[in-house]
């Protein structure tokens, strides 16, 4: 006899044992008589025993714990855009099947990776705020930009220098295409109808839909500024 078959007096007791289970299971799904026929009972035949106990959650129940990652300025994509696993940026062969088009440089452009630990923006702290609400006014923002325009439109050189300091753009070619259509903005921006529709038509919805661009045209903050000279100034 094999090794593998042979039963030593020291497994007796567990083939034994294994053995009893073995009856125990087979009775507990069908339990018959001494003449063979199966047991019944109110019944009838007994049935399979059900199982116990909630039933395995599905769909959103299944979810245990949500957590918020909060950035400011950033979107999901900013982080977990290419995380394994994570719904991000879709990715076709390692590399972003999608792409924003850009209208400065009239070109798609697809997600790319920032290896820069700093990005600096446009000042936007209590000074820059107090100014724009201006005592509750909240038309400062609108002397900012009429500023802002003039600055680029007579100093070609010191918009480089910004270009460089907030956004890290250093590029001759990107910097003079960005320069260009930045200074071919009115100096006084007064808004549009034109380009209200379009703002409506990138924010599309069923409640935008209810309304015309000519329900949210306002020019007051800007011709209020403009009627006192001081865009006009900006200019001698």
């Amino acid at each position: 006899m094999s090794r593998a078959l042979a039963a030593s007096p020291r497994r007796v007791p567990l083939i034994v044992a294994i053995a009893l289970a073995a009856g125990a299971c087979s009775t507990a799904g069908g339990r018959t008589d001494p003449t063979g026929s199966p047991a019944t009972g109110p019944s009838g035949p007994s049935a399979t025993v059900e199982p116990t106990g909630d039933p395995a959650p599905r769909g959103i129940k299944k979810i245990e714990h949500v957590i918020f990652v909060v950035q400011e300025n950033r979107s999901f994509d900013h982080y977990f855009g290419t995380f394994p696993g994570a719904e991000g940026i879709p990715m076709k062969g390692g590399n972003p099947s999608v792409c924003a088009e850009d209208p400065v440089l009239g070109k798609c452009l697809p997600p790319f990776h920032d290896r820069t630990l700093v990005n600096q923006g446009g000042p936007h702290a209590k000074p820059q705020s107090d100014a724009d609400v201006n005592g509750g006014k909240m038309d400062g923002f609108i002397r900012s930009l009429v500023e802002a325009i003039a600055v680029i439109k007579k100093d070609k050189e010191a918009t480089f220098r910004a270009m460089a300091k907030w956004w890290g753009i250093t590029d001759p070619r990107l910097r003079e295409m960005i320069y260009e259509a930045a200074a071919d903005k009115p100096s006084k921006p007064y808004p549009s109808v034109a380009g209200i529709r379009r703002v409506m038509e990138v924010y599309d919805s069923n409640e935008m839909r209810k309304y015309k661009p000519e329900d949210f045209y306002d020019d007051s903050f800007v011709r209020e500024l403009d009627e006192t000279g001081f865009i006009d100034g900006l200019y001698k």
